[in-house]
C-alpha cells in the first residue's frame, strides 16, 4: 500500500514500502503520485523487486567521540577535556551506540529538551560538543550528510547575579585598575 503525502513546499510525496525495500518520488499534483504509486503496486504484484532501503552507516557516536578526544587532546586544555569528559558521561547509553547516520534533527532537538530540563547553560555545551563530534567525523570523511545538532537552537542563557562576602570585598578596590576606581561604590551583602 503507498502513502501519499503533501510536504511543506507543496508538492505531493509518495512512498511504497514493502519488507525492508522502498521505492518513493515527489509530484506536482496528488493525481500524478497517486498513478505513480498504482504503477509500482502493479509491478510489485507482476513479481518486480523494489530498490533495497539505503542503510545509513558511519561509526557509532561513541567511536567518533573517541576519534575526536584523541584529535582534541593536542589542542584543547585539561580543564576543556574534563568538561567533555564530563558531557560524554550525562549521554544515554542508547544513544552511545548508535551510527552516526541514524541520528534525526528530531532526536537531536529531543535531546536538547531533555537537557534543557537539567539548565540551558548544560543544555547549551552538550550540543555544542555534539556538533563539534559530527562535524569533526564529516571533516574526515567518517561521515557523510548534515549535522543533525547544527540546527538545534540554543537556550537563552541568563547571566548570574554574583554576591560578595563582606570578608572579600575589602579585597576588591586594590584589585581593580586605577582608571576604575574613582567613582565606583561596593555594595556589601551581610548575612
Amino acid at each position: 500500500m503507498a502513502t501519499i503525502r503533501q510536504n511543506r513546499a507543496g508538492n505531493w510525496e509518495a512512498m511504497v514500502r514493502r519488507r525492508g525495500h522502498h521505492e518513493s518520488a515527489t509530484f506536482d499534483t496528488r493525481k500524478e503520485a497517486e498513478r505513480w504509486a498504482a504503477g509500482v503496486e502493479a509491478r510489485l504484484k507482476a513479481g518486480e523487486q523494489l530498490k533495497p532501503r539505503r542503510l545509513k552507516s558511519g561509526p557509532l557516536l561513541k567511536e567518533a567521540i573517541s576519534a575526536w578526544k584523541a584529535e582534541a587532546q593536542q589542542r584543547l586544555s585539561r580543564k576543556t577535556l574534563a568538561e567533555c569528559a564530563k558531557y560524554e558521561s550525562y549521554l544515554p547509553a542508547r544513544l552511545a551506540c548508535q551510527r552516526l547516520g541514524l541520528f534525526t534533527r528530531d532526536q537531536a532537538s529531543a535531546l536538547h529538551a531533555e537537557f534543557s530540563a537539567r539548565g540551558p547553560y548544560l543544555a547549551n555545551r552538550v550540543i555544542g560538543w555534539l556538533r563539534a563530534v559530527f562535524r569533526h567525523a564529516s571533516d574526515r570523511g567518517a561521515y557523510t550528510g548534515d549535522n543533525p545538532f547544527g540546527a538545534v537552537r540554543k537556550n537563552r542563557e541568563h547571566s548570574r547575579e554574583r554576591f560578595l562576602l563582606p570578608a572579600k570585598s575589602t579585597n576588591l578596590p586594590a584589585r581593580w585598575p586605577r582608571s576604575r576606581r574613582s567613582g565606583a561604590t561596593i555594595f556589601c551583602c551581610c548575612f
